[in-house]
């Protein structure tokens, strides 16, 4: 009997539904998310599932994990971040859970100089005066901040935080600052210095949020951390609407206390129309996450996922997803990294070829029930079933 797996929006390739369907029954959600019964749709076709594909900005919690029953065996988060399920109850379950963490590592980064350059050079001021007539004959300036000669720090870095650097390298950046809850070896190799919170934000002259969104980052950007910032400072947010406090940060904006603000994400989302930030000639909105809307690379974050990222093995009545990313994962699952290998970080390499080599042990990482990419793979090349029976102490991820 085909194993059954439930995808919970619509909004989902047809060629990756195609892949899926070689191997599984599929059923298909027929609403998206800002549609009304989408919730009640999924908790009645959840039952006696497989696997779940998450791909909903919904909720998933411990009551619609309930109503799947025991056999629901693992969840596919697509993209980046998995905040929006309760990891809790999915281990307290013994479920897997996969995310694509790495898709949109180039992606993101390349939004994020845009974001810099659109923010900080004020093209929705530019723009505004273009489509109004206001461009008249003869030099009109518009203030600016320039990256050139510029202090960048950056909140949190993470795989996507070091890519940035890695772009912003070409843009004589005179120095890049970060803050985090734990030195990372690779800022040394990147030249990038740790510093608090405080002091990064008195320094840089571009904050760039690329933190996770957790309970101790909400509204980490508020009007005292905006108050040690430079009154020609740009803030550009790529994380969560909810790092940043965004009345304070209306207010900042207006007063001119900060330069500019360019914005991936808001909260809510999408931004009502009337919203009072888009009425701002410095504060430069993008559409959330555009890059993952062209069609090309949406299907391409799909395919990876259903072709390489999860693609379908029947194993035993179970669902498993191996992980065949570009990224050159150690065998074990307790020495994963979470930033991909660079050919310049010679340091790096050899401290991945010195964890491969360790004897592969069949670790309680498995039993903890939330599964790691490497951990995938693991579980697909060496045989290994999941622990139902979780009794682990839940271990503290790295959120930045």
């Amino acid at each position: 009997m085909s194993p059954h797996i439930l995808v919970a929006n619509k909004n989902f390739p047809e060629i990756a539904l195609n892949l899926l369907r070689r191997k599984a029954h599929v059923t298909v959600v027929p609403f998206l998310d800002h549609e009304e019964g989408i919730l009640n749709e999924i908790k009645n076709n959840i039952r006696e599932c497989d696997a779940l594909i998450w791909n909903t900005e919904h909720r998933l919690t411990g009551e619609i994990l309930d109503l799947a029953g025991p056999q629901l065996k693992v969840i596919s988060k697509p993209g980046t971040l998995i905040g929006n399920v309760d990891v809790d109850a999915v281990k307290k379950r013994g479920i897997l859970l996969s995310h694509a963490r790495y898709t949109l590592d180039d992606a993101v980064p390349d939004l994020t100089v845009g974001l810099m350059i659109a923010a900080g050079r004020r093209f929705k001021q530019s723009i505004k005066q273009l489509e109004s007539g206001e461009w008249k004959f003869g030099k009109q300036f518009t203030p600016c901040q320039e990256i050139a000669g510029s202090v960048v720090g950056i909140v949190g870095l993470g795989g996507i935080g070091q890519e940035i650097v890695r772009r912003l390298k070409g843009f004589n950046v005179a120095k890049f600052l970060y803050c985090g809850p734990r030195d990372k070896p690779e800022a040394n190799v990147l030249g990038v210095q740790r510093v608090s919170l405080e002091q990064l934000l008195t320094e840089s002259d571009y904050v760039i949020l690329a933190c996770a969104f957790i309970e101790e980052t909400k509204h980490l950007i508020n009007s005292h951390t905006l108050s040690f910032m430079k009154p020609t400072a740009v803030l550009v947010n790529i994380s969560r609407g909810g790092v940043v406090d965004q009345d304070a940060l209306y207010e900042a904006l207006k007063e001119n206390r900060i330069f500019a603000a360019g914005l991936d994400v808001v909260t809510p989302e999408p931004i009502p129309r009337d919203h009072k930030l888009l009425t701002l000639p410095n504060c430069f909105l993008n559409r959330k996450h555009i890059l993952e809307k062209r069609k090309e690379l949406q299907e391409q974050l799909k395919v990876e996922r259903e072709k390489g990222n999860t693609a379908i093995l029947k194993y035993d009545k179970l669902i498993v997803l191996k992980h065949q990313s570009k990224r050159k994962f150690p065998s074990s699952p307790d020495t994963i990294t979470p930033t991909k290998p660079d050919k310049h970080i010679q340091a790096s390499k050899k401290n991945k070829t010195q964890q491969s080599s360790k004897t592969v042990t069949r670790s309680n990482s498995i039993s903890e029930g939330v599964i790691k990419p490497s951990m995938l793979n693991y579980l697909v090349n060496n045989n290994v079933k999941p622990n139902q029976n979780n009794n682990n102490k839940e271990s503290k991820s790295e959120n930045m």
